[in-house]
């Protein structure tokens, strides 16, 4: 009986973390985490120098080859 009383009691305890509140906060960090990447400034800021880096790399060898 025993065992009977552990294994429903697990059960239960796995079926009720299934549905709890935390497993809906884990699919809003989640969000919250990825709306921040997109809307990150200094993600931007970092594309526009890497933009800006790969345009000059352009500039310096257009200027190389000139023969």
């Amino acid at each position: 009986m025993k065992k009977t009383f552990s294994k429903t009691l697990l059960t239960a305890l796995l079926c009720s973390l299934c549905f709890s509140p935390l497993a809906g906060a884990k699919v809003k960090l989640k969000s919250i985490i990825q709306k921040n990447m997109v809307d990150d400034p200094i993600l931007d800021e970092a594309q526009a120098n890497i933009a800006m880096a790969q345009s000059q790399t352009k500039v310096s060898e257009a200027g190389h080859c000139l023969w």
